[in-house]
């Protein structure tokens, strides 16, 4: 049976052999089931080995990364979900990864088959370091995704101080509304209820403690302006 890209193990990292590889016309573009590529998958195990701490194979993976652009290979390419590379790993919050797809021109603005971009993502998940990278980079602020919010709504329906800041600090509209009527304000407000509730509910005190209260009013003061 012949080899594709995708038969060899990220974890050997041949570069010679990749290039070998690649220089013989193989399929830079393969796809798997899930239409994952050696791509896609080189810039998760980037993120992987950056926290392991394992700085060889991290340069090593870079290298083949950029190895693989150089010959083809399309950055942006879409997985089944809508996802590329850049919005998974952002997704993650791999800042590494991250870093050298934006270097290798990858597009920040893409939005997945809900409607979100890797800004949005990295925003859900309050990875604040990858948000500041994205934004650094211009990422379009004011996309919405399927149900009208931008990622400064993302920010404000879990009262995540720092994306909050980041995002009004590049000028994140804060009157937008989703497709509810919405504002980031009216959403964290209704965020600061749930803590409210959670705080004064003797089932959910331990679990949820003061600082999630006053995380959530300090959100709701920030918006209200």
């Amino acid at each position: 049976m012949e080899k594709t890209l995708l038969s060899y193990n990220l974890n050997k990292i041949d570069l010679e052999l990749y290039k070998k590889l690649l220089e013989s016309g193989i399929n830079v573009n393969e796809e798997d089931e899930n239409k994952i590529t050696l791509l896609y998958e080189c810039a998760i195990n980037i993120g992987y080995a950056a926290i392991l701490n394992n700085r060889k194979k991290e340069r090593k993976l870079i290298k083949l990364l950029k190895l693989l652009v150089s010959y083809g290979a399309d950055i942006d390419h879409r997985i089944y979900n809508g996802w590329t590379a850049l919005i998974e790993v952002a997704e993650r919050g791999f800042t590494n990864s991250v870093k050298t797809l934006l270097m290798l021109g990858a597009d920040l603005n893409i939005q997945d088959n809900y409607g979100q971009t890797a800004l949005i993502h990295a925003t859900e998940n309050n990875h604040i370091e990858t948000i500041e990278i994205l934004l650094n980079y211009t990422a379009n602020v004011e996309l919405v995704d399927k149900e009208g919010q931008t990622a400064l709504m993302k920010a404000a329906n879990e009262c995540f101080l720092d994306s909050l800041k980041a995002l009004l600090n590049v000028g994140a509209n804060r009157y937008t509304r989703d497709f509810n009527g919405m504002t980031a304000l009216d959403l964290a407000k209704q965020r600061l209820q749930l803590a409210e509730y959670r705080k004064n509910t003797s089932i959910f005190s331990e679990i949820y403690p003061l600082n999630e209260l006053n995380r959530c009013l300090a959100a709701v003061k920030l918006l209200d302006y």
